[in-house]
């Protein structure tokens, strides 16, 4: 926890780098280039919980795939990571029985994973040895389940990612032409398989939840590099052309870090991320945002994205050039296990219709005479 300040409503974030704050303890000093984000400052969940009053719960690991079990299987590569379905299991396990369903009405849960199912195994998913609808079929599959679960836990209001435009990421840049195309041909399947179960899943789910909404990942990577990225962010370009990649890459933090999209061969700077966030918020106020230039463009200038950077940062107080800790309350999978009791009562002191019964650990109807 970083702010002062205490929110009722909160942000549970699941995932991967793109929306990790800090849960893999001793991470690469290759990747973690700002106090143990993905990033040169603050991430798109920080943003967001900033601007729409939310205590944040981020729960995402970086490297996580959808499910390390099937990925396994197709690879034959093993992660100790927290998968999202463990990372949701997990969450699950600490606050089951604890909040009573009312005190649940106005957080959002958002889930973003997908990348890392393709990412570190691009070669062996692509090597032919692989079923690709088989493998799509299940990252649809696995992120699906982590959302129903979460319905049935109680929450009413979801947004979930859809995969990156991964063709357009400089790791991939030595690819030729043909590899790209099939890459993106993957993505967009997969894509379009998720779109559908999201659909089916809200419409299945419509008495119980307020909506299960999707933010564009695909259509935000694709569509700014195809602007004017100096007018745009005041960026000179994706990324160094000099900077190293690949596995024993090692990316040292650079003065001129925000002048690039990417910091590293795929994760987006602070920028870039209060741009992402600026995109959440819209969705959760208005519904499923529609990428375009135009819309991107109203984004940046609404929002002040040009203003956002490393050094200069409306999420920092005076010490957080030197701590990592933002104006911001935020919790890890660490320090949510350290704060269970007050997450939990800080929200129920305010339902009015539910009761803790200390006996069985739970919340039971309560009415007043």
């Amino acid at each position: 926890m970083k702010s002062s300040e205490e929110h009722r409503k909160y942000l549970i974030v699941f995932g991967d780098s793109f929306s990790s704050v800090g849960n893999r303890g001793e991470q690469p000093k290759f990747l973690a280039n700002w106090y143990t984000r993905f990033s040169n400052g603050p991430v798109w969940p920080e943003y967001l919980a900033h601007d729409g009053g939310f205590a944040l719960i981020d729960f995402a690991v970086g490297g996580a795939v959808t499910n390390n079990k099937f990925i396994e299987s197709q690879t034959g590569i093993k992660s100790q990571l927290a998968d999202v379905l463990g990372q949701v299991s997990l969450y699950k396990s600490i606050f089951r029985g604890k909040f009573s369903p009312s005190s649940l009405q106005d957080d959002v849960v958002v889930i973003e994973i997908g990348t890392n199912d393709i990412f570190p195994v691009y070669e062996r998913v692509f090597g032919g040895s692989v079923d690709l609808i088989n493998y799509s079929n299940e990252t649809v599959k696995s992120t699906i389940s982590a959302l129903e679960s979460l319905i049935k836990f109680g929450y009413k209001n979801f947004v979930v990612t859809d995969t990156p435009n991964l063709s357009n990421m400089p790791v991939f840049g030595k690819l030729d032409q043909k590899a790209l195309d099939s890459l993106d041909d993957y993505v967009r399947m997969t894509n379009k398989k998720l779109e559908i179960a999201r659909a089916a899943l809200e419409t299945k789910y419509s008495s119980e939840v307020n909506y299960i909404r999707t933010v564009s990942f695909y259509d935000i990577y694709k569509t700014i590099p195809t602007m004017d990225l100096k007018k745009l962010l005041d960026t000179t370009a994706i990324c160094d052309p000099n900077m190293p990649l690949g596995e024993n890459a090692i990316y040292s933090k650079r003065s001129d870090s925000d002048s690039y999209f990417c910091v590293d061969g795929a994760h987006p700077s602070t920028r870039v991320h209060a741009l992402l966030s600026s995109v959440f918020l819209e969705t959760l106020r208005t519904g499923n945002v529609h990428i375009s230039k135009e819309v991107i463009e109203k984004l940046v200038n609404d929002n002040e994205i040009r203003k956002v950077g490393s050094e200069d940062n409306r999420l920092y107080n005076e010490n957080s050039l030197k701590t990592g800790n933002l104006n911001v309350e935020e919790y890890t999978i660490e320090t949510t296990q350290l704060h269970v009791g007050k997450l939990v009562g800080r929200k129920d002191s305010h339902a009015l219709h539910f009761k803790w019964h200390s006996a069985s650990g739970q919340f039971h109807p309560h009415f007043e005479h």
